[in-house]
């Protein structure tokens, strides 16, 4: 079942994300302007979440994470569609390059590649920029 999150519970998607090489801190979720936070669980078990943050003329995927367990089943695509009918603006997205399973689930759900950004993330892998229109 999908819920909302709020600042309450900041700290178990800061764990349950703890080993994602781009993971946010605690601070970056509760200091971001806007940001939309759900989470897909069973029962009172976060399985997964995605955080996005809607602007005047765009909605940003700011994270989106499965905890590894349950990875494969699904709830990265049921996340994205919450967020894509949850969302009013175009959806913009940033992933790392060598990300191909979170690619092809976002070009399954119609995002278009639109750039590359050249040594974008801080270990110097490139990122491709992808929208939903």
């Amino acid at each position: 079942m999908i819920k909302d999150i709020g600042k309450e519970s900041v700290k178990d998607i800061v764990s349950l994300s703890n080993d994602f090489i781009d993971a946010w801190k605690e601070d970056m979720y509760l200091n971001q302007s806007g940001l939309k936070i759900k989470g897909e669980y069973d029962g009172d078990k976060l399985l997964g979440f995605i955080a996005y943050a809607e602007g005047l003329d765009f909605t940003d995927l700011e994270i989106i994470y499965v905890d590894k367990e349950f990875r494969r089943q699904g709830i990265g695509a049921k996340l994205i569609d919450e967020m894509i009918k949850d969302a009013k603006t175009p959806v913009y997205l940033e992933v790392r390059e060598s990300n191909l399973s979170a690619i092809t689930l976002y070009k399954a759900k119609g995002f278009t590649f639109l750039n590359k950004r050249k040594k974008y993330y801080t270990d110097g892998e490139d990122c491709s920029v992808f929208v939903k229109a």
